[in-house]
């Protein structure tokens, strides 16, 4: 079996609901994305929380491997990966976003199942930026102003 994506359509439902469970914790200019796709033996889902200007770029990585966990199927596992991370949120916001994944993958129980699981806050605006300035296409004051600027 190949990997089928997560559609826009289911992408769309599953964000909608992150953000109407999450809302009383996002700024007005925050968001979640998602992507991922299911193949037979491995699942893995990425939500993106991030915001208008990517000064905010919190991507939460989750896969599972159907071989080594009890679950009915790929869509069983999306389904306890999609617990894991909205379980994971909850926890983050409720502790005023100082809960942290680890960077590299690593093995996480979640209830009766073995995922694995990372993140990483970056701050994109700025790595964007700092990119153009090592390519000398901005100067540092212009990569300043940039960095500072809300859009």
């Amino acid at each position: 079996m190949e990997r089928k994506p997560i559609s826009d359509f289911e992408g769309s439902r599953i964000t909608q609901m992150l953000m109407q469970k999450h809302a009383s914790y996002l700024s007005e200019d925050e968001w979640f994305e998602i992507s991922g796709y299911r193949a037979k033996r491995e699942v893995s889902i990425s939500i993106t929380l991030r915001n208008k200007d990517d000064s905010l770029h919190y991507p939460v990585e989750c896969r599972m491997d159907l071989d080594s966990n009890p679950v009915a199927g790929p869509v069983a596992a999306q389904d306890v990966l999609l617990d894991f991370q909205d379980y994971y949120f909850s926890r983050y916001f409720e502790e005023d976003r100082d809960l942290y994944l680890p960077i590299d993958w690593a093995n996480m129980q979640f209830e009766r199942y073995t995922l694995q699981a990372r993140g990483q806050i970056l701050n994109a605006k700025v790595e964007d930026l700092a990119d153009l300035l090592m390519a000398g296409k901005i100067t540092p004051e212009e990569a300043q102003r940039l960095a500072r600027s809300k859009d």
